[in-house]
């Protein structure tokens, strides 16, 4: 496309320089990256040396390095149900969030939803999917390492799809942020794509609730009595700390203030 065009009224020489100008092209289009290699031709023992590129060279000499030329950016559009927000009570239903990653202007590789075991696109896919902010049991350590390659799936050149089903122990006190950042290697083009929008992760606000002998009813005489009525409350979408419950937490601590 380009290189027949290219004649002497597009070189120019600078000394030990030389310029070649591309031209414009407007059907110049790439779908994959081009690796260019420059070659300066050796001289010819039968061809008059002023018509050589080289004073007083016979054998071919390669530039280096070559250089690469890089299609534009194609986009990537992320959608689904999860895209209006993940809140816990829906992970803890086991209800699984489904992502659908689309591409324009650019193709999936066909290795990608193969196992790769740890390295390649379907690997480099599933790292994408990230959190900004990292808890300890948030998505990047907690959800994004149960995504296997059989959760990623290649509907067409142009589609995945994501399936994520397992979230146990995901616990979050602060919404976090989930962005698909689409790997250069999983692309034909080679060029990694953030794909809009990203969705979030909610947590649940917590609550306590009332159980044990005492929530359903119980008389003096089991407290006079020492009868020991228990008082159960339970935290939801919340942890205790550790101190609670804990006597011997305080060394100095006596658990019979009247012995």
């Amino acid at each position: 496309m380009v290189s027949p065009i290219l004649g002497p009224q597009h070189v120019r020489r600078f000394g030990d320089v030389v310029e070649i100008l591309v031209p414009a092209v407007p059907s110049y289009q790439l779908s994959r990256p081009e690796t260019i290699t420059v070659t300066l031709p050796g001289g010819d023992p039968d061809v008059d040396p002023l018509l050589w590129t080289m004073e007083g060279t016979t054998y071919d000499v390669v530039a280096r390095p070559p250089f690469r030329i890089s299609p534009d950016a194609g986009r990537a559009s992320v959608s689904g149900e999860a895209i209006g927000g993940v809140d816990e009570r829906w992970l803890s239903s086991g209800k699984p969030v489904v992502l659908t990653i689309a591409l324009e202007d650019d193709t999936w590789v066909d290795a990608v939803g193969v196992d790769d075991f740890g390295d390649g696109p379907t690997t480099d896919l599933i790292n994408g999917i990230s959190a900004s902010t990292t808890s300890t049991t948030g998505w990047n350590n907690i959800i994004r390492p149960g995504i296997r390659p059989s959760n990623i799936i290649r509907l067409d050149d142009t589609t995945v799809r994501v399936i994520i089903d397992e979230f146990f122990d995901f616990d979050i006190q602060a919404a976090e942020t989930v962005s698909v950042t689409v790997p250069a290697s999983a692309l034909v083009s080679d060029m990694a794509i953030v794909a809009l929008p990203s969705f979030e992760l909610l947590p649940v606000a917590s609550s306590a609730t009332i159980g044990g002998e005492l929530a359903v009813g119980s008389g003096e005489v089991a407290i006079q009595m020492g009868l020991e009525p228990v008082l159960a409350i339970v935290l939801n979408s919340d942890t205790f700390v550790t101190a609670i419950g804990n006597l011997n937490r305080n060394p100095n601590r006596n658990p019979n203030p009247n012995p």
